[in-house]
């Protein structure tokens, strides 16, 4: 199950590095009124792709001190949820300035979960397999590597917003599940299934479904208490 989180937090970390210049260039498309998207990039955009990088070195020291104040699970909580609430906030037609914050915000989260995951395998694998237990659950972060540029490069010039609510309903569901019993994630498995089944024929909903049936799964790999 913590091989899941790994994934989840690869794909939203390297997603949003991705997508920042892609979410730039569809908002100078839909100022300039083009339909091309192939606009270049302007001197704020880079400006705001700097500052924004700035928000996964300024998260990290203020992540160890909430994990020291109210643990590694609710840490875990806080860092899922902003990461999907401000990527769903990346759809918004806001200024620059308003879009660099939520960008800079889902950096500073998507740090923090590299953060929390780290230290949860380390607390969930026994000591005799936790070297093992830490390299086999890292490899599936490249696995979300892999796919993430599919979502933040190929789906977001379909369409930004179903994007961004990939990646935000990934976020969401793993922090609002974080108690989800062993029985509820079996019949996840299980809807698993039964979604590829039907939805066989590769489209968004099928997609968004599938990805969103990964964050249930998600939710069971916190389950386990290690405040």
């Amino acid at each position: 199950m913590v091989w899941i989180m790994w994934f989840g937090t690869a794909l939203s970390y390297y997603g949003m590095v991705l997508a920042s210049a892609e979410i730039l260039q569809i908002k100078n498309a839909n100022q300039s009124g083009e339909k091309c998207k192939c606009n270049l990039l302007k001197k704020d955009d880079y400006t705001s792709m700097i500052v924004s990088t700035l928000g996964e070195f300024i998260a990290l020291p203020l992540h160890k001190c909430l994990i020291d104040l109210v643990g590694i699970r609710w840490t875990g909580a806080v860092n899922l949820f902003g990461c999907g609430l401000f990527f769903i906030f990346l759809q918004l037609p806001v200024p620059m300035t308003v879009l660099t914050g939520f960008i800079f915000l889902v950096r500073g989260c998507s740090a923090g979960m590299f953060n929390f995951i780290y230290i949860y395998t380390s607390a969930v694998y026994p000591t005799t397999i936790r070297t093992l237990g830490i390299g086999a659950a890292s490899s599936w972060a490249r696995v979300g590597a892999v796919v993430t540029p599919f979502l933040a490069q190929v789906l977001m010039d379909t369409s930004l917003t179903a994007a961004v609510w990939v990646y935000g309903s990934i976020g969401f569901i793993c922090a609002v599940l974080l108690e989800t019993s062993l029985t509820a994630a079996v019949w996840v498995y299980g809807s698993i299934g039964f979604i590829c089944a039907v939805l066989l024929d590769t489209s968004l909903t099928a997609a968004v479904w599938v990805y969103g049936s990964i964050g249930f799964i998600c939710a069971q790999s916190v389950s386990v208490e290690v405040d």
